[in-house]
């Protein structure tokens, strides 16, 4: 087995006893990411609702349907006393919740980089308009037909326009 098949996702996402927490598919990730998105932050950290937990148990887990007929009080309970492996297995369902968190946080940043990339291009644009408009108002006081293409090749009529513009 290569470094790359031991990396690749398995049957389960997470097993522990009859405790299973399957892949997501990209449909829930979206539903997960949607509501995530309208979470509660206090102090850096989402809050964790029983209304994601329990599309996450229901939808995700083999604790499947059992939810359903649980009020929110009567789960929160069963969780205060859950034992060992339902705690460890609690802690692969907020984990998920991170690492879908994370992977939100990554997307916003790439199309934030990619934002500050357009923003930034279109300054260098507008910077070389203002430019070219001031050249082409030089070079015409002077009397010279030089394009800005010119200028940018020929070093030497650089050189010429700003000496006749300082000796102004």
């Amino acid at each position: 087995m290569g470094i790359l098949e031991k990396h690749l996702k398995g049957k389960y996402r997470f097993e522990l006893g009859d405790l299973i927490m399957y892949h997501p598919t990209q449909e829930q990730i979206e539903y997960i990411e949607d509501y995530i998105g309208s979470m509660k932050i206090e102090n850096g950290e989402l809050i964790l609702d029983m209304t994601l937990l329990r599309y996450i148990l229901e939808n995700l887990t083999s604790i499947g349907g059992e939810v359903l007929a649980l009020t929110d009080e009567e789960l929160n309970e069963n969780l205060d006393r859950a034992d060992y492996e339902l705690e460890v297995f609690i802690d692969e369902v907020k984990r998920l919740i991170r690492e879908i968190s994370d992977r939100m946080i990554r997307q916003t940043i790439e199309r934030l980089d990619e934002i500050k990339k357009i923003i930034n291009s279109t300054k260098a644009l507008n910077e070389y308009q203002e430019i070219n408009e001031e050249l082409d108002k030089i070079v015409k006081e002077k009397g010279s037909n030089a394009s800005i293409n010119d200028l940018i090749e020929k070093d030497d009529e650089i050189k010429k326009l700003i000496k006749e513009n300082e000796d102004k």
